[in-house]
């Protein structure tokens, strides 16, 4: 799939979305950096000799941020029980309140 028709088609999604609830996802800065980011790279691995940019920066990932220190390792000696919560497989059933 060539840049050319992957922006196309982000286009399209972009239509529909805003005959739908009047708002375009495709203009957003984010869908424009990353399509930047990949013709970029595309351009790059032509050259080979230019550096290829990421595609995302880091504080884009939830939980990552730079200016958070790594977590300290545990000693033994000091051992504190967390409970750690999971992702539930299926959803939690909620009952209605009758009024």
């Amino acid at each position: 799939m060539t840049i050319t028709s992957l922006r196309r088609h982000i286009g399209y999604i972009g239509q529909m979305h805003y005959e739908k609830i009047r708002k375009r996802p495709d203009r957003h800065a984010d869908v424009q950096r990353t399509l930047d980011g990949v013709s970029a790279r595309k351009e790059a691995r032509k050259k080979k000799t230019e550096v290829i940019p990421p595609l995302f920066r880091d504080e884009d990932f939830v939980g990552q941020s730079p200016e958070k220190p790594a977590p300290a390792a545990s000693s033994p000696t000091t051992k504190k029980t967390t409970k750690q919560k999971s992702l539930r497989a299926t959803p939690k059933l909620v009952r209605r309140k009758r009024i």
